[in-house]
């Protein structure tokens, strides 16, 4: 089995690969956007949709790498972690990863929605007016992301391993008990934590007790953060 020593390079290697060629490659759009302003000059609104052959291959290997941290050996817990720059790093080394894997995924509704309406398929699309088909892309992108985000953040409570983005940063999240944390318990506390960690980064240092590795969401969950022994 490969180690999560091991795996943390390969996902700073694959992460940092995945940048330099979407630098390279410039797609105009993974996904969607839509914005809509008002000024002097009236209403503008602009869409962007879109996605990426190699995007959509490149999943596949990433996605791998995610599984095979899950069936990594546990690491021996070790101190507790009393800072918070390295969670808040973690947080969002996740997101980004999770970008890279749900960005190609969620422009392909608004892709085939205009080959439906148009007749014409192209792998980017710009326009500036808005059609029915806009808002229930839009849904379904949300939920999309807010669900996958969450899965990927509770598996790893739930079996003892660090996400991808702790494993880059060298500590994971525990249960303060020895049985492992409960699929429930892990899937509201990844909602909750992608709610407060969106909203700011003063969510972490809200009623910590670095002696411990916590911070507020861990003495709701009991759970803490560890340093790898």
């Amino acid at each position: 089995m490969i180690s999560i020593k091991v795996l943390r390079w390969l996902f700073i290697v694959a992460l940092t690969a995945t940048v330099i060629a979407g630098l390279v490659s410039s797609p105009k759009a993974l996904g969607f956007s839509s914005t809509e302003t008002i000024d002097s000059h009236g209403d503008r609104f602009e869409f962007e949709a879109g996605t990426s052959p190699w995007a959509i291959v490149w999943i596949g290997p990433l996605i791998s790498l995610y599984f095979l941290l899950m069936k990594a050996p546990n690491a021996s817990p070790g101190q507790p972690l009393p800072g918070v720059i390295r969670r808040y790093g973690a947080f969002w080394l996740d997101f980004i990863l999770l970008m890279i894997i749900t960005g190609p995924i969620v422009g392909i509704p608004p892709i085939l929605s205009e080959w439906r309406r148009t007749g014409v398929f192209q792998w980017q699309i710009e326009r500036t007016f808005s059609v029915p088909s806009d808002s229930l892309n839009e849904l379904y992108a949300f939920l999309f992301i807010v669900i996958v985000f969450v899965v990927y953040e509770a598996l790893p409570l739930t079996l003892g391993k660090p996400s991808p983005g702790e494993c880059m940063c060298g500590y994971q999240i525990l249960s303060d008990y020895p049985r492992p944390i409960r699929w429930n318990s892990a899937l509201l506390r990844a909602l909750v934590g992608f709610a407060a960690a969106v909203g700011g980064p003063i969510a972490l240092f809200y009623n910590r007790d670095p002696t411990r590795g916590k911070i507020w969401i861990d003495k709701y969950f009991d759970t803490h953060a560890a340093l790898p022994d």
